[in-house]
């Protein structure tokens, strides 16, 4: 999917840091693109990934345990 417009793009949640990354999600308001904003702690390094509309919700609704677990394996899965 592509962003419509960059400037639409609101910060949605913090996430659990996992694997040294520390995690923001982001949304777009008006196509409802999803992106992670990835801030690796002992590099320095950052990035975006895109997000998946499935891992999106499951990153708004798990409760913080399962969250925590989730974020590891989406770090794994995602960034590698």
């Amino acid at each position: 999917m592509t962003l419509c417009v960059r400037h639409a793009l609101i910060h949605l949640v913090d996430l659990p840091s996992a694997g040294g990354f520390e995690f923001d999600l982001y949304g777009c308001r008006r196509c409802g693109y999803r992106e992670m904003r990835c801030f690796c702690v002992a590099s320095g390094v950052s990035g975006t990934e895109a997000v998946t509309l499935e891992d999106a919700a499951i990153m708004m609704s798990r409760e913080p345990s399962a969250l925590k677990q989730f974020m590891k394996e989406w770090q794994a899965r995602v960034i590698g």
